[in-house]
Order: C-alpha cells, then structure tokens, then sequence
C-alpha cells in the first residue's frame, strides 16, 4: 500500500496505518527518531531517519517475490524476508492501542499488484490517484487541512469513511487485502 504523511510531531511510536498485531497482521508507522518502521509479530523493517515534522512525504510499503520494502519518496530506505500470509480483514488508520498519528495523511491506496520494484523517485505522482483494476481501496481528501471525511474513489466515489474521533478511522474488508 501507498500514502503521502505529514507529521505535526514525533514520538515513540507512531502507527500511520495497522491491523490487529499477531503474526497475520501489521503496524505500519514511524518512532521518536523518525525513522520508518513495519511490525508483523515482532520488527521486521526500522529504516532511521525518514521522517521530519511538517514536511509531506509519500510512502510505499510493496512487497515483491517475498521481500517486503520501504520506499520514502521513491528511495528505498528498507527491505526485509516477509512471507507472511495477512490474513487480517480491519485495519486502522492513525492510531493503534495508545500510538496514535498527528498530522496528516491522503491518496491512502491499497492494491493487489506491487506498483513499485526499484526506486521511482523521479517519477513520484503529483496528481490524485486513479482507481484501476488493481485497487482495492483509494481514500482521497479534497477537503481543506483537517477534514475527517475522505472518499473511497473505488467505489464510485459514493463511500464516504468518517473518522469517528480524530485520532483513529476503521476499515472493514469483506476479504484479505494484499499488500
């Protein structure tokens, strides 16, 4: 999956985006040092010093042939084995169990295929995401800084999420997505 973040702050540790944390399900965020990190059931990928505050970047977690990998803006900044089988169908945006995100994030896109296999940081989209054949979700905000209401363009644009406090947003799958 891909999204563009912005953080207000850093702190220990902070989830962008997670299911429940076993050994089916992941965390997927950034700790005090800003640096990136993806959990399963324990670390598998802590890339240092990715993110600073106010500044937009956009992140990609794909993995391909078994190897999971960060990319920050195109740049791989982390790669580990990851043959696990997500079998997890919720996850969380923004907070999981006391780590919650502040700041900012859009163009939230999960799909079926890994978009990106080598580093893309000349070619990093600066338009909205379009929703094709291998898109699962796509949560867009055109609305102004802090909104809580993004659409699922997936659906025809006609889903709308709403977070219901705004430190978290739940979304449910009738089936496993993949990463």
């Amino acid at each position: 999956f891909e999204y563009w973040v912005r953080h207000d702050s850093l702190y220990n540790y902070i989830t962008h985006i997670s299911t429940p944390r076993s050994s089916t399900g992941f965390n997927a965020g950034s700790n005090a040092a800003g640096g990136g990190v993806w959990y399963v059931a324990s670390l598998v990928i802590n890339a240092a010093s990715v993110y600073s505050t106010n500044t937009w970047y956009h992140i990609a977690y794909v993995r391909e042939s078994g190897t999971l990998t960060l990319y920050v803006d195109g740049v791989s900044k982390g790669s580990s084995a990851d043959n696990t089988s997500y079998s997890q169908t919720t996850f969380t945006i923004g907070q999981r169990s006391g780590e919650p995100f502040t700041g900012y994030m859009t163009e939230v896109r999960l799909s079926t295929v890994a978009r990106y296999t080598a580093a893309f940081s000349g070619s990093l989209q600066t338009s909205p995401h379009t929703s094709d054949s291998n898109t699962i979700l796509l949560l867009q905000s055109s609305e102004a800084d802090g909104s809580t209401t993004f659409s699922d363009t997936v659906h025809s644009g006609t889903t709308y999420w709403q977070l219901e406090s705004f430190d978290e947003w739940d979304v449910q799958f009738a089936s496993s997505p993949t990463t």
